[in-house]
């Protein structure tokens, strides 16, 4: 789904900045997990389960999101 289709400023009255994609791997022999953002979002990103959304806007309208 692209953020276009789920409305999201529309809905909740946030603002998407980036999606960051998450991956599994180590460094000095410690297991960690990296965040690579894919750049500013446009209404066409895509949305996966697996990505972070990093948002902007007021609390209320982010915790109304979020439940």
């Amino acid at each position: 789904m692209t953020l276009a289709q789920a409305h999201l400023t529309k809905r909740y009255n946030v603002i998407v900045l980036t999606v960051l994609t998450l991956s599994k791997g180590s460094e000095d022999g410690l297991a960690k997990i990296f965040r690579r953002a894919s750049g500013i979002a446009t209404p066409e990103t895509m949305m996966r389960d697996d990505e972070v959304l990093v948002i902007f806007d007021e609390l209320a309208d982010i915790e109304q999101l979020m439940h």
